[in-house]
């Protein structure tokens, strides 16, 4: 489409939300060059016809385009809105992933230390069982 109806050349392509004057008034040497190129070989124009002619191929060709450029720039600007809102949901997401990994974490090191807690009492109550049962054995011997 862009291809088609020669979106690329700037000279005589409106601009996104362009006004017809300002399109004009930025594109006006192409549009009055074309006029007088395409004047009769023995037509004479005064600089003032020149630049009306030149103004009625430019509002020609943006009254061609402008509403195909709308349709783009809304396109454009949806893709955008998409791209963001993707953008978002993929932040939300990585978000979630964190805190589950960090409650994760969490669970896993109050895992551990009770674990290790556990541990740690099962030694005492073997020493415990095996120093009383040395302290026994200490007294028969004496």
């Amino acid at each position: 489409l862009r291809e088609t109806l020669q979106l690329g050349d700037e000279a005589r392509t409106p601009l996104p939300r362009e006004p017809l004057r300002d399109f004009f008034r930025r594109t006006r040497d192409t549009w009055m060059r074309q006029a007088f190129e395409n004047r009769e070989s023995d037509e004479r124009l005064s600089g003032k016809e020149v630049r009306r002619l030149g103004f009625r191929a430019a509002e020609a060709r943006f009254r061609e385009l402008y509403p195909v450029l709308q349709e783009l720039d809304e396109l454009e600007e949806e893709q955008r809105l998409a791209e963001e809102m993707q953008e978002q949901e993929k932040q939300r997401i990585k978000d979630k992933l964190r805190e589950k990994a960090k409650k994760r974490k969490a669970q896993l090191v109050k895992m551990a230390k009770k674990e290790k807690k556990d541990r740690e009492k099962k030694e005492k109550k073997k020493k415990a069982a095996a120093g009383g049962s040395d302290d026994e054995d200490s007294e028969d011997e004496d």
